[in-house]
Parts: structure tokens; sequence; C-alpha cells
């Protein structure tokens, strides 16, 4: 008896290996010189032409505002950023209250941005290297080079068919959709969905749209 059960032990424990499908790790995805280059010029050209619409004074500042949301909208992929910072609360959303969260979130980004980013005039900006992740995301190394201190920027680039998009910026280290996330998951822990739509249309309101961009420290920006 104790012989037979070792031998149908023996049998089941073949028959799952058998079975089972080998579970390998994805090999990682690597990205050619070219593609390395094309990646670093999409973030200089990003660049140049921020510097360049800031810098021309015959704009007026609604038009720049416009223009400059609309640069930073075909280079950020915005939608994919909103739902990695409400991380598994976006699944406890109904499709009302995501359809607002996409557009009260995405004013919040891109107006923030601007703001951040609008301090880049009289600066340059330089590609001093880059670095890519297992899946295939490009970090292009940047320097922006100002008159009293220099400091260090991130892009990750991610393509997207065709395409080239920014899918996170960190600042000396700090990065922008992880620095959200941890801030917007935070108030829907405390107090669900409805208290982070209600944050996020306190500051549209209010205009006040201090998310910490620029290494700085996440103090209280979404409550």
């Amino acid at each position: 008896m104790i012989m037979l059960r070792h031998a149908l032990e023996t049998l089941v424990a073949i028959m799952f290996v058998v079975m089972t499908p080998a579970v390998q790790a994805a090999d990682p995805v690597e990205r050619s010189p070219e593609e390395i280059a094309q990646a670093s010029a999409f973030i200089q050209d990003l660049a140049d032409r921020t510097i360049e619409l800031l810098d021309n004074p015959e704009i007026a500042e609604d038009l720049r505002n416009e223009e400059f949301r609309s640069m930073l909208e075909a280079s950020f992929d915005g939608d994919y950023i909103a739902k990695v910072v409400i991380g598994r609360y976006w699944r406890k959303m109904n499709a009302v209250q995501r359809d607002e969260y996409m557009g009260l979130f995405s004013n919040f980004m891109f107006d923030t941005l601007m703001s951040r980013l609008s301090a880049f005039n009289n600066e340059y900006l330089e590609v001093i290297g880059h670095s890519v992740t297992k899946r295939g995301d490009m970090f292009i190394k940047t320097q922006i080079v100002m008159t009293s201190e220099n400091f260090y920027v991130d892009w990750r680039v991610r393509p997207q068919g065709e395409e080239l998009t920014i899918i996170d910026v960190l600042i000396e280290g700090v990065s922008m959709v992880k620095t959200n996330h941890e801030e917007v998951t935070s108030i829907a822990f405390r107090e669900g969905v409805e208290g982070v739509l209600s944050s996020l249309r306190e500051h549209q309101e209010e205009e006040t749209l201090a998310v910490p961009l620029m290494g700085e420290q996440p103090i209280n920006t979404l409550n």
C-alpha cells in the first residue's frame, strides 16, 4: 500500500513537471545606438522649442501658454501617467469618476509642468548620457545649465509604435510619477476616490498647482 501510494505520488509529480509550462523571464529589451540617438534628439528638441517659445517677446502670454500646453501634451503620455498615479484605485472608480479624474489630473499635471519648465528661459539643456530599462524604456540623462548652478533631469522615454513619448521625469533623482502616486494614493486611502477628485477640483479652482517636480519635498500639494 505504501509502495503504491509512493508510485502514485511520483507519477503525479512527473505529470506536473511535464504539463506545467516553463516560466522564463523575458529577455531584456535592447536599444540600438540609433534609437538612443532618436530619444536624445527628441528630448533636446523639446527643450530647445521650450526655450525658444519662452524667450520670444512677440508672443502674447495666452498664445504662449496655449502653444506650450500643446507641445507638452504631444510629448508626454498624460493618460498613462494619470493611471499609474492613481494605481489600484482606478479599478474602484466608475466611468463618470474616471472621466473626471482624467480631465482634472491632466490639467493638474500639464499646468504644473508648464509652471516648472517656464523657469528654463535663458538657460539651456544638454544631454549627458542614457540608460535602458529591462522593458526597453530609455532614460535620457540631461543637465540644465544655469547661471548659479546646474541640476540634473532624467526623462523616461518609451517608444509607442513610431512615436516617442515621455512617461516620467526625475529631477535630481526624484520621480514625478512616484511622488504623485504616493500622494494621490495616500489621499485615496484616507478619503476614497472622491477625496482625490475633490482635491483636484480645489486646485483647479484656486490655480495653485504646486507639485514637487523639481526635487522639492512633497508637502501637502493636493490637500
